[in-house]
């Protein structure tokens, strides 16, 4: 589910031509007032919701396509224009790297704390197997 303040989406509550178009072409969707759009205008969701501008681009990290950005204005046309897309790709290209960042210092903690327990492991071995020479080599100096 998506979440939308208080409430819950759907997929469905959005229009499926856009997103597929999106999805599938990793291009953007500026719509000045979707509901009179010859080509998306007739999406289900366009036609029950009415919003008048909607911007829909693709969320891509080095190429590869992560995720997509929707958004809409109920009630005024043109709200999106080049400028606001060119930004918005900006602040989701930073945001994408943080949470790829997060996610690969995540992973490099979870190497590191494996890494420690095998060091600790290994280093407890080796303790015991230092003890046990010992006690090998005490019993042998004294049964000489």
């Amino acid at each position: 589910m998506l979440s939308a303040g208080s409430g819950h989406l759907q997929l469905s509550d959005y229009p499926r031509s856009i997103l597929n178009f999106v999805l599938h072409s990793q291009k953007s969707v500026i719509l000045a007032d979707a509901s009179t759009d010859k080509v998306f205008g007739q999406d289900p969701s366009i036609v029950a919701k009415r919003p008048r501008s909607l911007m829909c681009l693709p969320l891509l990290l080095r190429s590869e396509l992560v995720s997509v950005l929707y958004l809409e204005h109920p009630t005024v046309p043109a709200v999106f224009t080049r400028d606001r897309l060119l930004l918005c790709r900006l602040i989701t290209q930073q945001a994408l790297i943080s949470i790829e960042t997060a996610k690969l210092y995540q992973t490099l903690e979870t190497k590191v704390a494996e890494r420690t327990a095998q060091l600790h492991e290994a280093s407890q071995r080796a303790e015991d197997a230092s003890q046990a020479k010992s006690l090998f080599l005490a019993n042998v100096s004294v049964h000489l």
